[in-house]
């Protein structure tokens, strides 16, 4: 007993689970397609299936390209629960067309208009004509396509004719448009690039507004034809070489190389687009490796051997020695300040300050200018010289001195005395010398700094 209890609640639960997971709404049309001729009445069966467990109507409707071949029947359909309905969709052909027809009808629920449902069925009238028969014949650059036509009525159709490439994509077209009734061949020719690349092509040929399509494949062969066009153009500084490089076969060159030779003398210098060159004796060789060049391109390669670098190395070295001689005569014959300290005892040190004027013209308004850290103590007493103006801050201890004018090769010398606060090594700021020339500009030039120890 417990046996059948069991299975019979496995058997509940299989249609329960059933019933929660099927699709509240399906249908079916049969057949899928109907061939028939014009003026010839076709029937399809349309089944509704309610999957629900409540009673339902659902609204029929038909959509399709031939819509007015469709008679109209029953626009709603009831079904009882868990039960299904058929209907006939019933269309009748007419008018001069051919080919087949594409139709769809939707069901859907009156109760619940999210439960829809649809279908996709076709009719097809057989052609009165046909194409076959595609022929290719190709002379150099010159593609001859021809297909032949058989109808058994007065036709007045357009063919395209197609040229693709492996991966479908079109590269030429042509349209041919005839009128004709029985057998009839046409044709079209294509011009093929002379840089087509090598590989399989085909050419199609339909009829348009149809599907009749016939296609057929032809193969072009690799051809590896690469030129190198050198020119020279030469002038006292310098020689420019130009290589153009043009792909005049039908095949992706890759990784090409193009070289170049060049002899080498004493006037030869740098390359300013250096291509990857060596010296080999008396001979510069240069190559490029181009990366790809595609059918019917150019690449354009310049060498440049420059003769100028020789002359400006000679140029620069004259430069150097006439700078140097100029900036040592600059430095002999300008005015200089030294800043030097004599110690005279533990913490006492002598500053001397030379000022000297060695060639240059008179100086004017000349004013000399030093500094003493807040770690020293200037020692105005014992300034036995020319006395400066001393201002004491913070900062330290200014001492300025006003000397007028100094002459050419005249020297002077100012010195004073400073007692450090501190042991150890103290770093004494720059001085400077300011003054006017004669044309009334103003310099100034400083000394070097000085340690005490």
């Amino acid at each position: 007993m417990k046996r059948y209890v069991s299975a019979s609640f496995i058997l509940t639960t299989i249609m329960l689970f059933s019933l929660v997971f099927a699709y509240p709404l399906e249908i079916s049309v049969e057949p899928k397609e109907h061939v028939t001729d014009i003026n010839h009445a076709v029937r399809f069966n349309l089944t509704i299936k309610n999957n629900r467990n409540v009673d339902d109507s659902f609204s029929i409707m038909v959509r399709g390209e031939r819509l007015s071949w469709f008679m109209p029947g029953k626009f709603v359909q009831g079904v009882k629960k868990l039960s299904s309905e058929s209907i006939d969709l019933v269309f009748y052909p007419t008018g001069p067309y051919e080919g087949t027809f594409e139709f769809q009808v939707f069901v859907k629920s009156t109760t619940v208009p999210d439960i829809i449902a649809s279908e996709n069925f076709y009719i097809t009238i057989p052609y009165s004509f046909n194409m076959s028969n595609l022929t290719l014949q190709r002379d150099g650059t010159i593609l001859t396509a021809e297909v032949e036509l058989q109808s058994t009525k007065k036709k007045n159709i357009n063919v395209i004719f197609e040229l693709r490439d492996s991966n479908g994509n079109l590269i030429d077209w042509s349209p041919v448009y005839v009128t004709f009734a029985g057998k009839e061949n046409i044709s079209t020719t294509f011009v093929l690039s002379p840089y087509l690349l090598a590989g399989e092509y085909t050419v199609v040929a339909y009829v348009e507004g149809t599907d009749l399509r016939t296609a057929k494949s032809f193969y072009i062969e690799p051809v590896h034809n690469v030129v190198e066009i050198k020119e020279e153009k030469v002038s006292p500084l310098y020689k420019e070489v130009k290589i153009t490089v043009r792909n005049d076969g039908n095949v992706l060159e890759r990784n090409y190389t193009a070289s170049y030779e060049s002899s080498i003398d004493f006037m030869t210098g740098m390359l300013t687009k250096p291509q990857n060159c060596i010296v080999s004796g008396d001979v510069l060789r240069c190559t490029k490796v181009i990366d790809e060049i595609r059918p019917g391109e150019e690449k354009t390669i310049t060498y440049r051997v420059d003769y100028w670098p020789t002359y400006m190395v000679y140029l620069v070295m004259a430069l150097i020695v006439i700078g140097l001689i100029g900036f040592s005569f600059f430095k002999a014959t300008s005015p200089k300040i030294k800043k030097k300290r004599v110690k005279r005892g533990e913490d006492t040190h002598t500053i001397i300050l030379e000022i000297k004027n060695p060639f240059r013209k008179n100086l004017s308004n000349v004013i000399v200018r030093d500094w003493v850290s807040p770690l020293a103590k200037v020692i105005h007493e014992e300034i036995d010289a020319v006395k400066p103006i001393i201002r004491r801050s913070e900062a330290g201890t200014e001492l300025i001195w006003k000397l007028g004018n100094i002459k050419p090769k005249e020297e002077r010398i100012l010195t004073y005395k400073i007692k450090t606060l501190i042991h150890g090594s103290l770093k004494m700021p720059k001085a400077y010398i300011r003054f006017t020339d004669e044309k009334g500009k103003r310099y100034k030039i400083y000394s070097k700094q000085i340690i005490l120890e």
